[in-house]
């Protein structure tokens, strides 16, 4: 298992603010990532 993160650049003043989380790989099981992120909400 490999993470990485990178700040980025700043926010421009009109800039849409989003935050992207990106999963790589095969057969990944939606369901247990969707139910662990909604945990977070």
């Amino acid at each position: 298992m490999i993470f990485g993160a990178d700040l980025g650049t700043p926010w421009r003043e009109n800039e849409l603010r989003e935050t992207k989380i990106v999963f790589i790989g095969k057969q990944l099981p939606a369901d247990v990532f969707t139910a662990g992120l909604d945990g977070c909400l």
